[in-house]
């Protein structure tokens, strides 16, 4: 799913896709209409959404580009509640779509919202991997956790270029007042050592 943003020669495309994994289920869905992904498995479902702007909409250096990226558990004819870990990549890439090294990505800033809410599992220059503390119930969704993207006010010898954003979300299940099921599951599933409160949200993350 692409979105194209016109950018003083550049374009900005925009690539949404939506991962579910688990113990229990795994299932990739991906589109180039919409930036959305809709996910559904008979266990598990994860769900994008975003409010990127539309389609050859004139921006420039220095513009803050709004993405609102949040995340939903669409479940409607199950009770399942999931655990949800996102990761945020930015890179360059030229003309033909294929992705260049030779470009500076800090020169795409990427604004992260309501961090209280959301757990820094890795970050690098050009990727962010976040976990969301609290289990998402079926038809609730995250705060928003990606809020806009902001160009750099300095792009001379950026204009054959193009800039991509791809963003994936993934779910593992969450069994009520079953902490160390949970943890277990988190820990197969991504790898990640989790701690949790009572309540079965997410207090610290390591991997």
């Amino acid at each position: 799913m692409k979105k194209k943003l016109l950018l003083t020669g550049m374009i900005l495309s925009i690539l949404a896709v939506a991962l579910v994994g688990g113990t229990l289920a795994a299932k990739t869905a991906a589109t180039n209409r919409n930036i959305y992904a809709n996910l559904q498995t008979p266990t598990l479902q994860v769900e994008l959404t975003s409010q990127a702007k539309a389609d050859d909409t004139q921006v420039k250096p220095g513009d803050v580009i709004a993405s609102n990226y949040a995340v939903k558990n669409p479940a409607t004819n199950t009770n399942i509640t999931e655990y949800v870990r996102v990761t945020v990549t930015k890179y360059w890439k030229d003309m033909n779509g294929e992705k260049v090294f030779d470009k500076d990505v800090d020169k795409i800033a990427m604004n992260f919202a309501n961090q209280e809410d959301w757990l820094v599992l890795r970050q690098t220059s050009e990727q962010t991997v976040l976990v969301y503390k609290h289990p998402l119930a079926a038809g609730e969704s995250t705060d928003v956790f990606l809020e806009s993207l902001t160009l750099d006010t300095k792009l001379s010898g950026y204009e054959k270029c193009r800039v991509g954003l791809d963003v994936t979300a993934e779910a593992v299940q969450y069994q009520k007042d079953n902490n160390e099921l949970n943890a277990k599951a988190i820990l197969g599933a991504w790898g990640t050592e989790a701690t949790l409160d009572a309540n079965g949200s997410i207090t610290a993350v390591a991997q």
